[in-house]
């Protein structure tokens, strides 16, 4: 007694799914953007925490006339008022970075959900996208 098994007693999983270039080239692309996500997460905190330290050095001007403030590699006597201003400038240019890098994350969540979606939509359990 032979046991044939067709596609109505095989487990969802165990359906063998042809891969098309295209659908290749989705994987390939969600991968991209979920390693991507990670880039700018890292880089969003490190922005994050950049601007904490300035707020910190902000503070502590305040209680000085005169500071030493690096620049590139070299620290360099500043008043304290210059060196407030050159600290806010740089944490407006900190603020303007993180903006952009969150718009460029949430644009790149945007595509990877819709990509995740059409990949579990054709390949089911037969992919792993987490």
């Amino acid at each position: 007694m032979s046991h044939r098994m067709t596609k109505a007693n095989l487990n969802p999983s165990e359906i063998e799914i042809d891969v098309t270039w295209e659908d290749q080239q989705k994987i390939n692309t969600f991968g991209r953007l979920a390693n991507r996500v990670v880039e700018l997460e890292e880089e969003i905190a490190k922005a994050k925490e950049d601007k904490n330290k300035l707020t910190d050095a902000l503070e502590e001007i305040i209680l000085s006339d005169d500071v030493k403030y690096l620049v590139g590699e070299v620290f360099v006597d500043v008043e304290g008022d210059d060196a407030e201003k050159m600290l806010e400038d740089e944490k407006l240019n900190l603020d303007k970075q993180v903006s952009i890098k969150e718009a460029e994350l949430k644009k790149i969540q945007d595509t990877s959900k819709q990509l995740k979606a059409a990949l579990y939509l054709k390949f089911g359990k037969n992919i792993n996208l987490d």
